[in-house]
């Protein structure tokens, strides 16, 4: 009887150990895998910023551009095809205020889309461009 109470004993500690160090290693996994999620939510918030970076750089290269001061190549060939979709964003928007006086005219009542179009051209940016950005713009090539 004795040998048995031993024994189990022995398994005992042994299942209060292995139990001890299975809730150590999930709390180990746990706290892991918490952290791999908080990193990768900083990581969405620096893309994020870096697109509104990005947008904002291009609205201070096309408000430069509407005052010829852009003289790289690339650049000035973007913001040709921006001036390009503002010209046909323009025909369109009055093409369909054309078709909208006809219908009117003939007394069609229309059925308005309520869908956003967005903006014709993006706000001009807050504050303007640095100078020594604008100097930059002809050395890049």
């Amino acid at each position: 009887m004795q040998d048995f109470m031993s024994r189990l004993r022995t398994l005992l500690d042994r299942l209060r150990v292995g139990a001890k160090e299975t809730g150590e290693a999930a709390a180990t996994w746990a706290q892991r895998q918490n952290r791999i999620r908080l990193l990768r939510a900083d990581m969405r918030q620096a893309d994020a910023k870096k697109r509104d970076l990005y947008s904002l750089m291009g609205r201070k290269v096309y408000a430069l551009h509407k005052k010829q001061k852009v003289v790289n190549k690339d650049l000035l060939a973007l913001c040709q095809q921006v001036d390009e979709q503002n010209a046909l964003r323009a025909a369109r928007q009055e093409e369909a205020e054309q078709i909208k006086a006809e219908a009117r005219a003939e007394g069609e009542i229309l059925v308005e889309d309520e869908t956003a179009v967005g903006e014709e051209e993006p706000a001009e940016p807050e504050q303007e461009a640095p100078a020594e950005a604008q100097d930059e713009e002809g050395d890049q090539e």
